[in-house]
């Protein structure tokens, strides 16, 4: 994830990350394992199906109710006092919202790869290290040279991968949001001066003076950082969503901005010929040239950086819109397995096979393997890391892989043990002799 200043630790996945994956595989494997060990009678099969239904809409309402923790305390008193009035809803309208909702991230789901379709990668040799975190002591880093013609759009893919965490999200109200921001900016420029530091001065101070946008740096790693429209209630984020926020306002005003694939920290720099300056929009839209950008990064990861001049210059190998949202969605990756949300991280690893060159499909696949193993789905786990295993996965990978498979086989044999019990108990019960007619229709039902 961006800043390595943050007390959360992090998890990589990439290479040996296979291990960590599994761990949260694991920890979300037990609670299954336990529920085999007491298998339900054949006739409490669909009360327990209801109860778990209704178990998961509570989840993911509480879920929701988390991820408002980041708005201001005003803003929480106000919701607080709206929620009270609200009547508490019944467990078929919990039930309801939790399928609509599943729905809804679904259908999100496939408008984001058919979104990817439209606009194909130029390159499929793109290098898997466009994540937060590259391991390397210089920062020359390798930006793609790939040129596409025809770029993703940024905002209609961010408000896709959103709606993961908010199904109900208004697009149209964020676009609107951002189309007011621009002409708030627009209101404050002098008539004459649309020169590019005119510019970015404006919306520096309508965004960070008067709209109090800011980095996160309380809660950095909250999903909902990563989530334009959050990002735009909150007024917080992470230097990758606001820069999001600041290149769609720039852009209504003609101003066009990069992004800048540096390590640990993004930024963005204006496409204008011989202006070698870089924004920090997590850092109130601070202008930073390269030597300024060293510093920074050095700080950030410990040790001395030296940047590719070419990082701002106009000659900057092209950084895709693709991979800017594969970095975005890499951090999301990173979060939730940190975090053991195994369903979250799987909608998101969906979403990044989407998005990702083919290098870096491999890891992906093993990844949702291992997310359904971690939500008890052993089939569609077995299968997908299966086929993992037989396109030839590294080393330390396989092992991990090989290890999970094996638990799958064995949880696999003691529920078909579990399920011949059942089976056997409820003949026995079927045979009951007469003597009481109600009891022998009940286990012959149960039968």
């Amino acid at each position: 994830v961006n800043s390595s200043k943050q007390s959360v630790s992090k998890q990589s996945v990439s290479g040996g990350g296979a291990a960590a994956a599994a761990g949260v595989a694991d920890q979300q494997g037990d609670a299954a394992d336990k529920q085999q060990q007491q298998q339900p009678q054949p006739q409490q099969v669909a009360q327990q199906q209801q109860a778990d239904t209704l178990q998961s809409a509570q989840q993911d309402l509480k879920q929701a109710e988390q991820q408002q923790d980041l708005q201001h305390q005003p803003q929480q008193q106000q919701e607080g006092q709206q929620s009270e009035q609200q009547p508490a809803m019944s467990p078929e309208q919990l039930q309801l919202q939790y399928l609509k909702h599943q729905a809804l991230k679904l259908q999100a789901l496939e408008d984001y790869q058919q979104l990817m379709q439209q606009y194909p990668s130029a390159s499929s040799s793109t290098s898997s290290q466009q994540g937060s975190t590259p391991s390397s002591s210089s920062a020359a880093a390798e930006q793609q040279s790939s040129v596409e013609p025809a770029d993703v759009p940024v905002l209609d893919a961010a408000l896709l991968i959103a709606k993961h965490a908010h199904p109900e999200l208004d697009s149209a109200l964020v676009k609107q949001q951002l189309a007011e921001l621009a002409a708030e900016v627009e209101a404050g420029l002098p008539p004459g001066e649309r020169y590019p530091l005119r510019v970015i001065r404006e919306i520096n101070r309508v965004l960070y003076q008067v709209h109090g946008f800011s980095g996160n740096t309380e809660d950095y790693y909250h999903p909902d950082n990563s989530c334009i429209n959050r990002v735009l209630e909150t007024k917080r984020g992470i230097p990758i969503s606001l820069s999001i926020v600041y290149m769609e306002v720039a852009a209504r005003l003609g101003l066009k901005m990069a992004g800048v694939n540096l390590p640990a920290h993004f930024m963005i720099r204006p496409q204008v010929e011989g202006m070698e300056l870089m924004v920090d929009a997590f850092n109130g839209g601070e202008l930073t040239a390269l030597q300024d950008a060293e510093q920074v990064l050095g700080g950030l990861m410990g040790y001395q950086v030296q940047l590719d001049p070419r990082f701002v210059r106009g000659d900057t190998p092209y950084f895709s819109s693709r991979q800017l949202m594969l970095r975005l969605l890499n951090n999301l990756r990173q979060i939730y397995l940190t975090l053991n949300m195994a369903e979250q991280a799987l909608c998101i690893v969906r979403y990044m096979r989407a998005t990702a060159p083919a290098g870096m499909l491999p890891e992906l696949q093993r990844d949702e393997g291992l997310c359904l193993y971690g939500l008890g789905r052993l089939a569609e786990a077995a299968e997908v890391l299966g086929d993992y295993l037989q396109q030839g996965a590294p080393s330390g990978d396989a092992a991990v892989v090989t290890a999970v498979l094996q638990k799958i086989r064995e949880r696999a044999a003691e529920a078909a043990a579990a399920a011949a019990v059942a089976a056997a108990a409820g003949e026995v019960g079927g045979g009951v002799e007469d003597g009481d007619s109600d009891a022998g229709a009940q286990g012959s039902s149960a039968s």
